[in-house]
């Protein structure tokens, strides 16, 4: 994982991912749900709304590369 954003209350989670032979995408969570994974930031857009534009840095949980 590249890199985290958070909507400001929290609910949503876009995740900066880049995959060996795709590049780079993103993973969306809802909560413990996971919403999109290996999207495009459109479909990311169309997801959020208008909490796009709530989001901030968060943090980077590394798990080892995707």
């Amino acid at each position: 994982m590249e890199g985290a954003f958070e909507t400001a209350d929290g609910v949503w989670r876009v995740e900066v991912v880049r995959y060996r032979g795709l590049g780079q995408l993103y993973r969306v969570r809802r909560g413990d749900e996971l919403v999109a994974d290996r999207t495009v930031i459109a479909r990311v857009e169309q997801l959020l709304g208008d909490a796009m534009s709530t989001l901030q840095p968060a943090p980077v949980e590394r798990a080892g590369v995707a």
